[in-house]
């Protein structure tokens, strides 16, 4: 049980979040179907077929969580219920923290992101509504349940989580007397290669420029560096809150922004 019961849990709420992808997968399937020699399969035979990599990842990275996050210090409420332990101190010490990143991380995403549009196809923002339309309920949802829980439980609780172990396997003098180095690289790590794990997307929408593949990486590498943090000082679930209440900042402060720039332009 000390295994499976945490196992179990993780890998059911990472499972529900791939879940969330279904309604989102049109576009995917049209593209495939669009090809010269489109694949024989049936829709749910080709949505079964784009799952399988998340669906794999989730459970590879669920299980490396499970078996090293305790080993090298990194909390998770979800973690000590499931073993039937508690953590100390309370979760709520550290809410006003991922509160106040995905604050600070979301605004300045999306005034990164105007600046880029900008300097790259000057008036831009003028040329952009006032408001900004909120996504569909499935995109919302899977920015939620996707980004929020499986993305964290992919990129922190397993990739995380193994990169630090594995330096302190490889530099244990290190690890026992400055862990703060070994784990700031970890988190530096995961965070660029969350980054990178945008650009398919991107790559199947578009050829995309170099600057372009840079900003997306950039901008992603900074929320990451945040969710990092979080799990490292607080818990893997304020990261997840974190990250969450990220795509939600994108929902509220976007039109205020795009106002913004475009007062500025003038």
């Amino acid at each position: 049980m000390w295994f499976l019961a945490p196992f179990a849990v993780f890998g059911a709420i990472g499972l529900i979040g791939v879940a969330s992808l279904i309604p989102t997968l049109g576009p995917t399937l049209d593209k495939l179907r669009s090809l010269p020699k489109p694949p024989s399969q049936s829709d749910v035979g080709l949505v079964a077929l784009v799952l399988i990599q998340p669906t794999m990842l989730v459970l590879l990275t669920v299980a490396a969580g499970v078996l090293l996050a305790d080993r090298v210090g990194l909390r998770s409420y979800l973690l000590a219920w499931s073993r039937g332990v508690s953590l100390p101190g309370s979760f709520g010490s550290g809410v006003p923290a991922a509160i106040g990143l995905a604050l600070a991380t979301g605004t300045a995403i999306i005034a990164l992101d105007l600046l880029f549009k900008e300097v790259m196809e000057p008036g831009s923002i003028a040329k952009l509504a006032g408001t900004s339309p909120m996504p569909n309920w499935a995109a919302r949802a899977s920015a939620i349940l996707y980004g929020g829980i499986t993305e964290e439980v992919m990129m922190r609780f397993g990739l995380m989580t193994l990169l630090i172990w594995l330096a302190s396997l490889v530099l244990p003098g290190t690890f026992a007397s400055r862990p703060g180095i070994l784990i700031g690289t970890a988190i530096i790590v995961s965070a660029l290669l969350f980054g990178l794990g945008h650009l398919p997307r991107l790559f199947a929408a578009t050829q995309p420029s170099t600057a372009l593949v840079l900003h997306i990486v950039v901008l992603n590498m900074l929320a990451g560096l945040a969710y990092g943090w979080l799990y490292w000082r607080h818990s893997l679930e304020h990261a997840m809150l974190a990250h969450a209440l990220t795509h939600v900042t994108f929902w509220i402060m976007t039109p205020g922004l795009v106002r913004i720039g475009q007062s500025l332009a003038k």
